[in-house]
């Protein structure tokens, strides 16, 4: 880029996918690391190291090793995007335009390498394979809240499946009590959690 060129967050969702918020959060990163020059009506003047983090995703070119989190999220009660973060860093590397496998995969794809050590995600294989085939060396791991989501979401269904088998018995087996860690219990509600485990052996069996 030519100095003083003026740049627009229009031209980072040309450039980078982004999405027009995703754009200005990222300016408005460099402005924070004292990276631009002025930023009159939408038009932004970087510094030169500015453009030079701007090229090459921010911080990422000062670190050894990157972690990153790929998640979706809903603005607004839009449609799904996919954001990138890296997450030992708590630090937003671009929010995508949409949740499409190509475009995350674009975006990927310009990230060093060679840096990324982890990539953490949530539980879909369509993301997986799309990480896998981005970075098909590196450690490829699920967020804890997803996995916690998702075996709630098991352990509910399969007490209503066992409450509906004994609906004739007029039998009403509690939910909160199986959606908390067993660590978190009291002794009390522990040996409730056992008794209704050995009297519904079925969908609710220990594993």
């Amino acid at each position: 880029m030519a100095d003083n060129e003026v740049t627009r967050a229009l031209d980072l969702v040309e450039w980078f996918d982004y999405t027009l918020g995703g754009a200005w959060s990222i300016l408005t990163w460099l402005k924070k690391q004292q990276l631009v020059i002025n930023d009159r009506r939408g038009e932004w003047v970087l510094t030169d190291r500015g453009y030079a983090r701007l090229e090459h995703w921010g911080f990422i070119q000062d670190e050894d090793e990157v972690y990153l989190g790929i998640d979706e999220h809903s603005f607004r009660h839009q449609e799904l995007v996919h954001t990138v973060t890296e997450v030992k860093q708590r630090k937003v590397l671009g929010i995508l335009r949409d949740d499409r496998m190509a475009t995350l995969k674009k975006f990927l794809s310009k990230i060093p390498r060679d840096k990324v050590r982890e990539v953490c995600i949530d539980m879909k294989d369509g993301l997986r394979k799309a990480v896998e085939a981005v970075f098909p060396l590196d450690r490829v791991v699920v967020d804890p809240f997803h996995v916690t989501a998702d075996s709630n979401k098991r352990m509910d269904e399969a007490r209503r499946i066992e409450q509906d088998v004994h609906r004739k018995k007029k039998v009403q087996t509690p939910k909160k009590i199986f959606l908390v860690g067993r660590e978190k219990l009291t002794e009390e509600r522990r040996q409730r959690v056992d008794a209704l485990l050995g009297k519904y052996p079925g969908a609710l069996a220990k594993p």
